[in-house]
């Protein structure tokens, strides 16, 4: 029997207004017709690897976002929605607690990237499954400089160090992992008081090594104007 999938997606955080408006970037309409949002779920929907979706968002908006995405979600596919938390580790908490008990994998993925591939999702999700704990991320091909602090009588950074870019991983989503071992690493960063701005970090801070799996820039999240206009060109 292939193991339980379940997509977690934290679509809650304040992140999510538009240039600091009252509008969500994850409402925002694509060429092809999707929402940011919707087409974060279709893909995951196509790429056939889970037996169900839990959306973690504002308890004000659930009945909107249920309704909507239930349209991408087909009956066999199960669609969860619970309140997010104050932060992202929070609501993925909230949604992990949800299905802790019947799944197997957990595959986290941001609701602002719309341009993963199934492809993508499939080669992490496998990765995930072998290893326990595996992330997408992107190879840095820059040039990376550590900031020192700032030099009394200047107002900008220094550099301390340039740091060696063939180590250097962009992370990105999905991140995926064994529900035991996730669970695990929430349970010891709530004792710790551990904050992260990943899943992967959480794990890394129990002590587990995390995998990963090459991705493309073209999996960008929406954080920006100049973002939404450049996912707006890949799905012209």
């Amino acid at each position: 029997m292939p193991p339980a999938v379940y997509a977690i997606v934290p679509a809650a955080g304040s992140s999510m207004r538009l240039y600091g408006g009252t509008a969500s970037k994850l409402d925002y309409r694509l060429p092809n017709g999707a929402t940011v949002l919707e087409q974060c779920l279709k893909t995951l929907v196509e790429s056939k690897v889970c037996k169900g979706v839990i959306v973690a968002c504002r308890e004000q908006d659930m009945a909107e976002r249920e309704n909507s995405l239930r349209k991408i979600v087909p009956g066999s596919i199960e669609l969860i929605l619970v309140a997010g938390g104050e932060d992202r580790q929070s609501s993925v908490q909230n949604a992990l607690l949800a299905v802790k008990d019947r799944a197997d994998y957990i595959v986290v993925h941001d609701a602002a990237r719309p341009c993963c591939s199934r492809e993508l999702i499939q080669a992490v999700l496998e990765q995930g499954v072998k290893s326990g704990a595996a992330i997408l991320a992107e190879k840095s091909s820059a040039t990376v400089k550590f900031a020192g602090p700032t030099v009394e009588g200047q107002t900008n950074s220094v550099v301390e160090k340039t740091i060696d870019r063939e180590r250097v991983w962009l992370a990105q989503t999905p991140q995926v992992f064994s529900t035991e071992l996730l669970v695990k690493a929430y349970n010891k960063a709530e004792s710790d008081g551990f904050k992260a701005t990943d899943e992967s970090s959480l794990v890394e801070h129990y002590g587990k090594p995390v995998s990963l799996v090459p991705s493309s820039s073209r999996n960008l999240k929406i954080t920006t104007k100049d973002d939404l206009e450049l996912v707006d060109q890949f799905f012209r």
